[in-house]
């Protein structure tokens, strides 16, 4: 029973974080852009 909680656990913190990290790539490349573009 330990062991199916830390798995689902584990799983879902991975998706935040990628889902974090997607937009926080998405934010960089639109201030870089910008920035070239001025």
């Amino acid at each position: 029973m330990a062991k199916a909680p830390s798995s689902s656990a584990a799983a879902r913190v991975r998706k935040k974080v990628r889902k974090n990290v997607a937009d926080g790539i998405a934010h960089v490349h639109a201030s870089f852009n910008n920035t070239i573009i001025t």
